[in-house]
């Protein structure tokens, strides 16, 4: 049974992050939805999968059964913030941003994120609500990346729906770059 649930676990991370090259290449052409993309990504791995793997949980079946509800949660708005960036950058066709770059730890929460990588091995129900406070965190981005990219692309539709309190206002501004032309 311990090698069926890691095999259902490897399974499903592996799904979850072969969403992150599958039909995603496009995206490189366009700064800012690859900015958008790499904090995305990079926020997902320190918030949720990075974490597990430090804390050691990975090779605990039981813990991540534990947190099936949490993980089923994350993989939904993974997937969902994968299909908004690819309609994004088709929306985002023929943008220029001309010697724009960001970078993702300039953003504090998400340096923050990734430094508290190395914390000490936490008790289970600690990690726990740490692992909830982080899938908040995402939703909260989540959130703030479709309301970016319908703000500037109104014909996009809902990807990311969020649960009510979720709604967090994360400061990204320091992700957001300036179009030389606009967007056709």
């Amino acid at each position: 049974m311990r090698a069926e649930s890691f095999n259902t676990t490897y399974l499903r991370l592996f799904d979850a992050f072969i969403r992150l090259y599958d039909g995603q290449y496009r995206i490189m052409g366009n700064a800012q939805v690859m900015t958008a993309k790499v904090a995305w990504d990079n926020a997902c791995y320190w918030a949720i999968t990075a974490r597990l793997f430090f804390q050691r949980r990975l090779r605990r079946p039981e813990f991540i059964e534990s947190i099936e509800p949490l993980m089923r949660r994350f993989f939904v708005l993974h997937a969902r913030m994968q299909q908004l960036l690819r309609a994004w950058d088709l929306a985002d066709a023929g943008a220029s941003y001309p010697a724009a770059a960001a970078n993702v730890v300039s953003v504090e929460w998400l340096r923050a994120l990734q430094a508290s990588l190395d914390e000490p091995v936490m008790h289970d129900e600690t990690l726990r609500a740490r692992l909830w406070a982080n899938l908040e965190l995402l939703e909260g981005f989540a959130a703030a990346w479709q309301a970016y990219a319908r703000g500037r692309h109104p014909s996009l539709s809902q990807f990311v729906t969020t649960a009510a309190d979720a709604r967090t206002v994360l400061e990204f501004d320091k992700l957001l770059l300036e179009p030389a032309t606009a967007a056709r």
